[in-house]
């Protein structure tokens, strides 16, 4: 008598090990994407209500010399970032520290002005975010490869209003409305741990 035997060959089951493999990869960086444009998504909010919050905390005043004790204070619910008590900072939707502060530049006629400054962002963050459109929220935004943020030596280098200026890992874009070239910002985002600042008035 003949025994028929049923099942699937070692080929056959290799093969099908190989597709289910391919398409757990491909499912894997379908939602790394996802979750990184959920993650500058998140960024983009934040610092749109902390702009919103601040401007409502300091209706009438508009002098924000305060600004960087009121943002530790989480009851006075000014920032939309993460307060961490254990280190006393705020953090980002991303990972990084945030620092929201005055900014003024009392010499270019800016002296009412506050900054919003995201560290730590990974290049394709950081280029996200500089090509987002702000709606007009801002005054100036800027980029720094690997380096921190310092008024002085960012604003003084971009005085004129409506231009963009790229020199030394930096990128300066004064008048949020204006469109920055995409190939500036690749080469300004093109390493980890970069600074971005938002400055708003």
């Amino acid at each position: 008598m003949k025994v028929l035997q049923s099942g699937r060959s070692m080929i056959e089951m290799l093969g099908v090990l190989a597709i289910v493999g391919v398409l757990s990869v491909g499912g894997l960086t379908v939602y790394a994407q996802a979750m990184h444009k959920y993650k500058v998504y998140k960024v983009t909010s934040q610092v749109i209500d902390t702009i919103q919050q601040v401007r409502k905390f300091y209706s009438g005043a508009h002098v924000y010399d305060t600004l960087e004790v009121y943002t530790h204070k989480p009851a006075l619910n000014i920032t939309a970032f993460e307060y961490e008590a254990d280190t006393d900072t705020l953090h980002h939707a991303i990972g990084g520290r945030v620092r929201v502060s005055e900014c003024s530049r009392a010499t270019n006629g800016d002296n009412e002005a506050f900054c919003i400054v995201l560290s730590d962002l990974d290049r394709k963050a950081c280029a996200d975010l500089l090509a987002e459109n702000w709606y007009g929220n801002l005054v100036a935004i800027g980029a720094i490869a690997g380096g921190d943020f310092e008024e002085t030596d960012v604003m003084d280098s971009a005085a004129n209003k409506g231009q963009v200026i790229t020199e030394n890992n930096k990128l300066i874009a004064y008048n949020g409305a204006i469109s920055i070239n995409l190939s500036d910002i690749a080469n300004v985002c093109a390493s980890a741990g970069n600074t971005l600042f938002f400055k708003v008035k």
